[in-house]
């Protein structure tokens, strides 16, 4: 393995990454983000739109998409685009979200080290990994947490969200999640929502989210039953949303990532490790695809050679900080404040089908299928465009 080895899938930030259709429909709808256009959607097509839906679907990437080619959502996908990295809910929704790359939003990971507070975070949860207790009782407030602003609050018509009812309240969701809010308990309510929306006389944007394929992946694996039956829901949800949009109405879907199975095999837990262990400061954050690693000081190259000696061929590539941001993968800035220590002085690339769990006080847990690396299963997502002019 070389330790600074270039991976194969990187994200884009330059037309045919996420960040990219989220500023042709921003632009579209009268707002600006700093990424470009994507090639896939004339912001024009989007201007014309009456009612536009805009949806990202957890976890839906393009390889779901291939494993159904006679599905409504393959036969209307124009493209494939890149998430984020790291190819996670926190970094990609947050960019659907507000436009910006991970480096300028500074909600880089599922776990994120919060310096300001000495604790480990789960941002969109809005608590602490270890005890899920409300980052407030740390001293973190909303406020100076999420700072970006969402895009949708420029644009030029009224605007909606609909996403599951528990997620409604959070404060992740009440700081990004823009307008006026709907419940969706289940996909099949989305097309009566969206004609109802179509027979008002002004112009709508609805942002929608839904996370459940994403946690079915996780709880049984890519090409379970489970899986299997949801995006056939979320098949003909789509195709009856699309249905319901008036002559000038506009879908389009995404994901934030796709995921990528990994057997008994592929799990390794920092409590079978305890000499790595004793080298951190905090258990790995980050993903378990991806793991953000804080050596104890002056301990980094050390720490480097523990992980190649542990994990071996486990390991595609380890990475320091600056290798990361150098390289563009948490995409252009101005870097948030907080973005430099919210990194991990090392970010462990695990080889497909291989994670990292640092929990040390709930070993065992396992995910049938995860997300977070640059493997095309993670990184490559679709671009579902329907309706329009």
């Amino acid at each position: 393995m070389e330790s600074e080895k270039i991976s194969t899938v990187e994200p884009d930030y330059t037309g045919s990454g996420l960040g990219n259709l989220v500023a042709s429909v921003a632009r579209g709808l009268g707002a600006s983000t700093p990424a470009p256009p994507t090639p896939l959607l004339d912001p024009a097509r989007v201007a014309e739109a009456r009612v536009v839906v805009f949806a990202l679907l957890d976890g839906l990437g393009a390889a779901a998409l291939e494993r159904h080619p006679d599905s409504w959502l393959a036969r209307h996908c124009q493209g494939t685009l890149t998430s984020v990295f790291p190819s996670t809910t926190t970094s990609a929704l947050t960019t659907f979200y507000t436009g910006l790359a991970p480096a300028a939003h500074g909600l880089p990971a599922w776990f994120t080290w919060l310096r300001e507070a000495g604790t480990v975070a789960v941002p969109l949860a809005h608590n602490t990994r270890y005890g899920h207790l409300d980052l407030g009782t740390a001293g973190v407030l909303p406020g100076p947490l999420y700072t970006a602003t969402p895009w949708a609050e420029q644009a030029d018509r009224p605007v909606a969200t609909c996403q599951p009812g528990w997620l409604q309240g959070t404060p992740y969701s009440r700081h990004h999640a823009t307008g006026r809010h709907h419940d969706l308990e289940a996909p099949g309510e989305l097309p009566g929502l969206v004609g109802r929306l179509a027979g008002e006389p002004e112009p709508r944007l609805l942002q929608v989210y839904w996370p459940a394929f994403d946690a079915l992946s996780h709880q049984h694996g890519c090409g379970s039953e489970a899986v299997r039956d949801h995006f056939h829901e979320l098949d003909a949800a789509l195709a009856a949303t699309a249905a319901a949009l008036p002559e000038d109405g506009l879908l389009i879907a995404t994901a934030d990532h796709g995921l990528i199975d990994v057997d008994d095999g592929g799990l390794h837990e920092l409590s079978a490790l305890p000499e790595l262990a004793a080298m951190l400061t905090v258990p790995p954050c980050g993903e378990g695809r991806v793991p953000f690693l804080y050596p104890h000081a002056g301990a980094v190259e050390e720490t480097r050679a523990a992980v190649q000696e542990a994990l071996d061929r486990a390991v595609t590539a380890i990475h320091t900080r600056e290798a990361i941001l150098d390289r563009g993968w948490l995409g252009p800035g101005p870097a948030h404040p907080e973005l430099y220590p919210r990194i991990g002085d090392l970010v462990v690339e695990m080889a497909p089908g291989h994670v990292l769990t640092g929990d040390p006080w709930r070993p065992g847990i396992r995910q049938r299928a995860v997300h977070g690396g640059l493997s095309r299963e993670e990184m490559a997502i679709p671009a579902i465009i329907a309706g329009g002019r």
